[in-house]
């Protein structure tokens, strides 16, 4: 049997996780197809944008467009942000972090709702792209 106060501190955290799932949610459902526009680190990467970072990047105006126009305003403010840029660093170069790995599970699971992960895969790269 629960206490009061541990009923109300249990009763927070679940207020707290509801408003967690609800920003992963936003997020997966904003960039679910972000992969589509990732450049890996390869020598023989030849995009000259992309130099400086051992030819790894991500293609965000290519991104952006791709977008709905509802979205297109707030999706350039956030891949500008330092937030974004660490995002896309540990994608790029260290995607067997934990935190990367669950969100790309989240982004599989929407895009399989969706029917789109025939294109995607086991690195979460897209083939043919």
């Amino acid at each position: 049997i629960m206490s009061k106060e541990e009923k109300e501190k249990l009763r927070k955290q679940s207020q707290w996780d509801a408003v967690q799932e609800a920003f992963l949610d936003i997020y997966v459902y904003m960039l679910r197809n972000y992969r589509k526009f990732l450049v890996f680190p390869s020598k023989d990467n030849t995009e000259s944008s992309f130099a400086s970072y051992g030819g790894a990047g991500f293609r965000s105006n290519e991104f952006i467009d791709s977008q709905r126009y509802d979205m297109k305003a707030f999706l350039k403010q956030l891949v500008g942000t330092q937030m974004f840029d660490d995002f896309m660093t540990k994608r790029l170069y260290g995607s067997t972090d934990a935190d990367i790995a669950f969100f790309d599970t989240a982004v599989d699971m929407i895009l399989k709702s969706y029917g789109r992960m025939s294109n995607v895969d086991v690195k979460g790269r897209v083939r043919g792209a």
